[in-house]
């Protein structure tokens, strides 16, 4: 717990023992960078100060993109951060700064790592039936990207869903969830705002 060497080991093997470390262990930059490469959750095991150092930061955000919620604000504003955290779990825009959340490169980069996950947890689904060989109702594909979308459109701002590029690009990310072609697009503007405010 106060023995520095000792938690250099443990943090190596498992991030989320920094929560045992002495306080004064949990302000030492090197002892939190090994345990936020191991896991990115440790960084809510972390002084103050290292959770608002960039590096540190970054490094858990590259290891668990959710780990941001556990950032400290200007680092929820760096941009190059939130893309890092975005592209490994969509659904951190939801710790990204405000401003950030009008970014049409980090929304994108959002949706665009929700559709592939989507894509992931169908197959994953299908692949355990196809196992054991059961029957029955399975969320369809469409159904599966409709709920990470929805889940980063969440907190994507209304104002991004004025910008026409944002619309196309990301109607196009979630065609598979169209059951029929947009006529526009300000129909697109309106099915992503409604995928949007399903409850």
């Amino acid at each position: 717990k106060e023995d520095r060497a000792v938690v250099l080991v443990a943090v190596r093997m498992d991030g989320m023992a920094l929560r045992y470390a002495a306080g004064s262990i949990k302000g030492d930059r090197e002892v939190v960078l090994e345990a936020v490469r191991q896991s990115g959750q440790a960084l809510q095991y972390a002084t103050g100060s290292l959770r608002a150092d960039r590096a540190v930061a970054f490094e858990a955000v590259r290891q668990d993109g959710d780990a941001l919620r556990w950032a400290g604000a200007v680092i929820k504003a760096d941009k190059d951060v939130a893309l890092a955290a975005v592209r490994k779990e969509g659904r951190t825009l939801e710790f990204v700064a405000e401003a950030l959340q009008a970014d049409r490169e980090v929304v994108l980069a959002a949706v665009d790592q929700a559709q592939a996950r989507a894509q992931a947890t169908f197959r994953s689904t299908l692949a355990l039936i196809a196992r054991a060989g059961a029957t029955g109702t399975v969320l369809s594909a469409s159904a599966t990207l409709r709920a990470h979308l929805r889940q980063v459109l969440l907190y994507a701002r209304d104002r991004l869903f004025e910008d026409d590029a944002f619309v196309l690009a990301a109607h196009e990310h979630a065609k598979a969830i169209w059951t029929t072609p947009a006529n526009d697009l300000q129909d697109m503007r309106e099915r992503l705002r409604l995928l949007k405010e399903l409850v």
